[in-house]
């Protein structure tokens, strides 16, 4: 009888292993997760920046093309 117990603890044992173990799975994807959407956001930020560079750089060069024309 107390075989029986013990084979029954070790089931439930390994079965609360694999458990713990699916759930760090997923806790990692999770974390894996945010980090890649808070890199995309400062990659989004940058891109902002950089397409508001140029913008203004095209400004001023077409600012400056038209004083050279007007001169």
């Amino acid at each position: 009888m107390s075989f029986k117990i013990l084979k029954e603890k070790e089931k439930n044992l390994k079965r609360k292993e694999k458990i713990k173990k699916k759930f760090e799975k997923e806790e990692k994807i999770k974390k894996s997760f945010k980090i890649l959407k808070e890199k995309e956001n400062s990659l989004k930020k940058f891109e902002k920046k950089i397409s508001a560079a140029y913008k203004r750089a095209h400004e001023k060069n077409f600012k400056i093309k038209l004083f050279n024309l007007k001169s």
